[in-house]
């Protein structure tokens, strides 16, 4: 998931714009955040993780049990047969059902053997969460297949999520992010009139393009290199070769971020 032509929030001002679009999303930095006034707290579907995670009927048992170690908050939506389904993930620091501290949406079904993680689903808020983008780089970083349209993750592999998850909440909990908005605008509909805001989305702060220089030995590479040649067992060799996939998607993840910002002059 990449961020393009995203301008970095200086002030954000809470509601929606009946006005034409095009100036939601003219440059600067102000933008429009929608805010839903349905709040966490008073939602029978919505509350902290722990408690919400027992109530789909979606997930196997010992997938909510994993759930339930998620710092932030949950809400549960229902089917039309009166039962518990998916899940919406807030940041601790979420209040409202809206897309500003989404993570994320998780879809299961009882006899399915994998999870689906995905941005958002239907409308419940806005069509955005505005912390995926971080947690699309923290599940790439752990070797999770996915793009930005969903990842696919096995039910055994749930604990990585849920890490994931947390390592998102707590960086944004300790304001290690700051809020950018791109040039797509989201609308809603209330009594025939559509209202329109910005799409943001949450980033690692970066204080300017000019980059510190970070040195690093390359010897440390060539020695690993002569080390594995040195290693005949193949289950060694396989589980070498799963991390130094990690470690691509990592050193990838970081190169192609670090261009974007310098293309754009941030």
């Amino acid at each position: 998931m990449e961020l393009s032509g995203f301008t970095k929030v200086e002030k954000m001002n809470y509601g929606m714009n009946a006005t034409n679009q095009s100036i939601i999303s003219s440059d600067g930095g102000d933008a429009i955040i929608y805010k839903s006034s349905n709040l966490i707290s008073s939602m029978s579907y919505s509350g902290k993780a722990k408690d919400m995670a027992q109530l789909s009927d979606n997930f196997k048992p010992e997938v909510k049990e994993l759930l339930g170690g998620v710092d932030g908050f949950f809400s549960v939506g229902t089917g039309s047969d009166g039962k518990w389904k998916n899940i919406h993930v807030y940041s601790s620091m979420a209040t409202s059902l809206d897309g500003l501290e989404r993570i994320c949406y998780i879809a299961s079904q009882p006899e399915w053997d994998h999870l689906e993680v995905r941005e958002y689903s239907g409308s419940r808020g806005c069509n955005y969460s505005s912390l995926y983008y971080m947690l699309t780089k923290k599940l790439l970083a752990k070797g999770l297949a996915g793009g930005d349209s969903k990842f696919i993750i096995p039910n055994s592999k749930t604990k990585d999520l849920v890490d994931a998850i947390n390592e998102v909440i707590s960086e944004r909990a300790n304001n290690k992010y700051e809020l950018v908005k791109t040039n797509s605008v989201d609308q809603i509909k209330i009594e025939g009139q559509y209202y329109y805001y910005n799409v943001v989305y949450w980033r690692e702060k970066i204080g300017s393009h000019d980059f510190p220089s970070q040195s690093f030995d390359i010897n440390v590479l060539k020695n690993l290199a002569r080390k594995l040649s040195e290693i005949s067992d193949i289950d060694t060799l396989s589980e070498i070769s799963r991390v130094l996939k990690v470690m691509d998607n990592i050193v990838e993840s970081k190169r192609t971020e670090l261009e974007s910002i310098k293309a754009l002059d941030l």
